[in-house]
Protein backbone atom coordinates (compact mmCIF):
# COMPACT_ATOMS: atom_id res chain seq x y z
CA UNK A 1 0.00 0.00 0.00
CA UNK A 2 1.36 3.40 -0.63
CA UNK A 3 2.35 5.43 1.78
CA UNK A 4 0.79 9.16 2.20
CA UNK A 5 2.64 11.84 4.34
CA UNK A 6 -0.95 13.77 3.93
CA UNK A 7 -2.53 10.67 5.76
CA UNK A 8 -0.57 10.48 8.94
CA UNK A 9 -3.10 10.93 11.16
CA UNK A 10 -5.54 8.58 9.50
CA UNK A 11 -3.12 5.03 10.95
CA UNK A 12 -4.12 7.19 14.64
CA UNK A 13 -8.01 7.02 13.77
CA UNK A 14 -7.77 3.43 12.92
CA UNK A 15 -6.01 2.57 16.58
CA UNK A 16 -8.92 3.38 18.42
CA UNK A 17 -10.64 1.28 20.86
CA UNK A 18 -14.08 0.44 19.84
CA UNK A 19 -15.59 2.13 22.72
CA UNK A 20 -13.88 5.70 22.03
CA UNK A 21 -15.09 5.78 18.34
CA UNK A 22 -18.98 4.91 20.11
CA UNK A 23 -18.28 7.64 22.50
CA UNK A 24 -18.24 5.12 25.76
CA UNK A 25 -16.24 5.18 28.76
CA UNK A 26 -13.86 2.46 29.51
CA UNK A 27 -15.46 -0.03 32.09
CA UNK A 28 -12.95 0.97 34.85
CA UNK A 29 -11.73 4.47 35.59
CA UNK A 30 -7.72 2.87 36.00
CA UNK A 31 -8.46 1.73 32.02
CA UNK A 32 -6.31 3.58 29.91
CA UNK A 33 -7.44 3.58 26.45
CA UNK A 34 -5.24 1.58 23.84
CA UNK A 35 -3.19 4.58 22.01
CA UNK A 36 -2.58 5.95 25.38
CA UNK A 37 -1.12 2.97 26.29
CA UNK A 38 0.90 2.44 22.70
CA UNK A 39 2.34 5.66 23.43
CA UNK A 40 3.48 4.95 26.94
CA UNK A 41 4.81 1.85 25.96
CA UNK A 42 6.90 3.27 22.36
CA UNK A 43 10.95 2.88 22.71
CA UNK A 44 13.05 5.78 22.95
CA UNK A 45 14.13 4.67 19.57
CA UNK A 46 10.57 4.85 17.95
CA UNK A 47 10.54 8.33 19.26
CA UNK A 48 13.07 9.43 17.84
CA UNK A 49 11.64 8.18 14.42
CA UNK A 50 8.54 9.59 14.95
CA UNK A 51 10.39 13.01 15.46
CA UNK A 52 12.58 12.71 12.23
CA UNK A 53 9.40 11.49 10.37
CA UNK A 54 7.84 14.64 11.21
CA UNK A 55 10.97 16.92 10.20
CA UNK A 56 10.95 15.14 6.60
CA UNK A 57 7.27 15.68 6.03
CA UNK A 58 7.56 19.44 7.24
CA UNK A 59 10.84 19.60 4.91
CA UNK A 60 8.41 18.71 1.82
CA UNK A 61 5.88 20.75 2.51
CA UNK A 62 7.37 23.96 3.29
CA UNK A 63 9.87 23.28 0.61
CA UNK A 64 7.11 22.54 -2.58
CA UNK A 65 4.96 25.42 -0.84
CA UNK A 66 7.63 28.27 -0.95
CA UNK A 67 9.25 26.33 -4.04
CA UNK A 68 6.09 26.72 -6.42
CA UNK A 69 6.26 30.46 -5.70
CA UNK A 70 9.23 30.68 -7.71
CA UNK A 71 10.15 27.67 -9.79
CA UNK A 72 8.16 27.17 -12.80
CA UNK A 73 9.24 23.42 -12.72
CA UNK A 74 7.74 23.35 -9.66
CA UNK A 75 4.60 25.20 -10.33
CA UNK A 76 3.46 23.02 -13.26
CA UNK A 77 4.07 19.42 -11.23
CA UNK A 78 1.53 20.98 -8.95
CA UNK A 79 -0.65 22.01 -11.68
CA UNK A 80 -0.58 18.75 -13.42
CA UNK A 81 -0.67 16.63 -10.62
CA UNK A 82 -1.68 17.78 -7.21
CA UNK A 83 0.00 19.34 -4.34
CA UNK A 84 -0.42 16.21 -2.21
CA UNK A 85 1.14 13.77 -5.21
CA UNK A 86 3.94 16.45 -5.42
CA UNK A 87 4.71 16.65 -1.52
CA UNK A 88 4.82 12.98 -1.45
CA UNK A 89 6.68 12.17 -4.49
CA UNK A 90 9.54 14.16 -2.54
CA UNK A 91 8.75 13.22 1.08
CA UNK A 92 8.62 9.46 -0.19
CA UNK A 93 12.15 9.12 -0.38
CA UNK A 94 12.79 10.56 3.14
CA UNK A 95 10.72 7.71 4.40
CA UNK A 96 12.91 5.24 2.13
CA UNK A 97 16.34 6.27 3.67
CA UNK A 98 14.72 7.03 7.38
CA UNK A 99 13.48 3.34 7.13
CA UNK A 100 17.53 2.05 5.53
CA UNK A 101 18.77 3.85 8.72
CA UNK A 102 16.41 2.06 10.66
CA UNK A 103 17.52 -1.01 9.55
CA UNK A 104 21.20 -0.45 10.02
CA UNK A 105 20.10 0.12 13.47
CA UNK A 106 18.34 -2.68 14.04
CA UNK A 107 20.49 -5.13 12.36
CA UNK A 108 23.98 -3.75 12.47
CA UNK A 109 26.23 -5.88 9.74
CA UNK A 110 23.43 -6.74 7.91
CA UNK A 111 24.86 -4.91 4.80
CA UNK A 112 28.43 -4.88 3.27
CA UNK A 113 29.64 -1.99 2.01
CA UNK A 114 28.95 -3.09 -1.77
CA UNK A 115 25.24 -4.11 -0.63
CA UNK A 116 24.87 -0.36 1.20
CA UNK A 117 25.72 1.20 -1.80
CA UNK A 118 23.54 -0.88 -4.10
CA UNK A 119 20.06 0.04 -1.76
CA UNK A 120 21.55 3.60 -2.14
CA UNK A 121 20.98 3.50 -5.92
CA UNK A 122 18.09 1.75 -5.52
CA UNK A 123 16.45 4.22 -3.45
CA UNK A 124 17.52 6.82 -5.93
CA UNK A 125 16.36 4.88 -8.94
CA UNK A 126 12.83 4.40 -7.21
CA UNK A 127 13.14 8.42 -5.96
CA UNK A 128 13.81 9.36 -9.80
CA UNK A 129 11.08 7.00 -11.10
CA UNK A 130 8.34 9.09 -8.99
CA UNK A 131 9.96 12.32 -9.52
CA UNK A 132 10.57 11.80 -13.12
CA UNK A 133 6.27 11.17 -13.44
CA UNK A 134 5.42 13.99 -11.32
CA UNK A 135 8.27 16.24 -13.24
CA UNK A 136 7.25 15.06 -16.63
CA UNK A 137 7.18 18.10 -18.63
CA UNK A 138 10.26 19.57 -17.39
CA UNK A 139 13.10 18.94 -19.88
CA UNK A 140 15.11 16.79 -18.14
CA UNK A 141 15.84 12.70 -18.09
CA UNK A 142 15.82 11.49 -14.73
CA UNK A 143 16.68 8.06 -15.95
CA UNK A 144 20.43 9.58 -16.73
CA UNK A 145 23.05 7.11 -14.82
CA UNK A 146 24.92 10.45 -13.44
CA UNK A 147 21.77 11.80 -12.14
CA UNK A 148 20.68 8.87 -10.34
CA UNK A 149 24.58 8.47 -8.99
CA UNK A 150 24.55 11.77 -7.38
CA UNK A 151 20.93 11.70 -5.56
CA UNK A 152 22.44 8.04 -4.28
CA UNK A 153 25.68 10.50 -2.33
CA UNK A 154 22.64 12.51 -1.03
CA UNK A 155 20.83 9.71 0.29
CA UNK A 156 24.05 8.03 1.87
CA UNK A 157 24.27 10.96 2.83
CA UNK A 158 21.05 11.26 4.53
CA UNK A 159 21.06 8.09 5.47
CA UNK A 160 23.90 8.03 7.67
CA UNK A 161 23.04 11.75 9.32
CA UNK A 162 19.54 9.97 10.60
CA UNK A 163 21.62 6.68 11.65
CA UNK A 164 23.22 8.60 14.18
CA UNK A 165 20.39 10.39 15.22
CA UNK A 166 18.29 7.25 15.71
CA UNK A 167 21.10 5.97 18.08
CA UNK A 168 21.21 9.34 20.07
CA UNK A 169 20.83 8.52 23.80
CA UNK A 170 17.80 11.19 24.17
CA UNK A 171 14.16 11.43 24.61
CA UNK A 172 13.52 14.80 22.23
CA UNK A 173 10.52 16.58 22.62
CA UNK A 174 11.32 18.24 18.85
CA UNK A 175 13.63 17.66 15.97
CA UNK A 176 15.71 20.50 16.25
CA UNK A 177 17.30 18.86 19.96
CA UNK A 178 17.85 15.75 18.29
CA UNK A 179 19.80 17.85 16.28
CA UNK A 180 22.01 20.12 18.70
CA UNK A 181 22.02 16.74 21.35
CA UNK A 182 23.60 14.66 18.93
CA UNK A 183 25.91 16.81 16.67
CA UNK A 184 28.53 19.43 17.50
CA UNK A 185 28.74 22.50 16.18
CA UNK A 186 31.52 21.60 14.05
CA UNK A 187 29.99 18.50 12.96
CA UNK A 188 26.85 19.70 11.47
CA UNK A 189 28.08 22.34 9.36
CA UNK A 190 30.44 19.41 7.92
CA UNK A 191 27.16 17.65 7.29
CA UNK A 192 24.99 20.94 5.97
CA UNK A 193 28.76 21.43 3.76
CA UNK A 194 28.85 17.89 2.50
CA UNK A 195 24.88 18.68 1.32
CA UNK A 196 25.32 21.63 -0.66
CA UNK A 197 28.21 20.26 -2.05
CA UNK A 198 26.01 17.08 -2.97
CA UNK A 199 23.01 19.65 -4.47
CA UNK A 200 25.98 21.59 -6.61
CA UNK A 201 26.61 17.89 -8.12
CA UNK A 202 22.87 17.12 -8.46
CA UNK A 203 22.21 19.92 -10.58
CA UNK A 204 25.28 19.70 -12.56
CA UNK A 205 24.02 16.04 -13.53
CA UNK A 206 20.46 17.84 -14.35
CA UNK A 207 22.20 20.14 -16.51
CA UNK A 208 24.14 17.65 -18.59
CA UNK A 209 20.69 15.35 -18.90
CA UNK A 210 18.63 18.37 -20.25
CA UNK A 211 16.31 17.38 -23.40
CA UNK A 212 15.07 18.51 -26.83
CA UNK A 213 15.27 22.14 -27.91
CA UNK A 214 13.31 23.38 -24.28
CA UNK A 215 16.23 21.72 -22.42
CA UNK A 216 19.37 23.92 -24.19
CA UNK A 217 17.36 26.91 -22.66
CA UNK A 218 16.55 25.47 -19.34
CA UNK A 219 20.14 26.41 -17.69
CA UNK A 220 18.61 29.78 -16.40
CA UNK A 221 15.78 27.52 -14.71
CA UNK A 222 18.22 24.96 -13.34
CA UNK A 223 20.48 27.59 -12.13
CA UNK A 224 17.28 29.05 -10.22
CA UNK A 225 16.28 25.96 -8.77
CA UNK A 226 19.56 24.87 -7.42
CA UNK A 227 19.99 28.29 -5.77
CA UNK A 228 16.71 28.26 -4.03
CA UNK A 229 17.31 24.74 -2.99
CA UNK A 230 20.24 25.56 -1.45
CA UNK A 231 19.32 28.53 0.62
CA UNK A 232 16.01 26.68 1.59
CA UNK A 233 18.62 24.21 2.74
CA UNK A 234 20.44 26.61 5.05
CA UNK A 235 17.41 28.45 6.33
CA UNK A 236 15.71 25.46 7.55
CA UNK A 237 19.37 23.63 8.75
CA UNK A 238 20.35 27.11 10.49
CA UNK A 239 16.90 26.83 12.52
CA UNK A 240 17.15 23.72 13.30
CA UNK A 241 20.94 24.47 14.93
CA UNK A 242 20.82 27.86 15.14
CA UNK A 243 24.64 27.79 16.94
CA UNK A 244 26.45 26.48 13.61
CA UNK A 245 25.40 29.78 11.52
CA UNK A 246 28.88 31.18 10.45
CA UNK A 247 28.74 34.15 11.98
CA UNK A 248 29.98 36.32 9.44
CA UNK A 249 25.74 35.50 7.97
CA UNK A 250 24.27 36.63 10.95
CA UNK A 251 22.94 39.99 11.01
Amino acid sequence: MRRKITAGLMGLVLLLPNYLEAGEKPDSENEKPAVEIRQVEKKPIDIRQDVIKKEIENFASEYLTEGQKTQKSLREAVKNNSLEKVVDTFGLVGFDYLALAREKVDNPGKYNEKQLEEKYQEISKNYMIRLGEVMKHTPLDYSAEEVRKCWALWIKLKTEFSEKLLTSDINPENYSELVKKTFSVEEYRDFLEREIEIIREIYAAFYNSRTGIVGLFAKGDLDSDRNFQIKFSERRSYETYPEAKPEEEEK
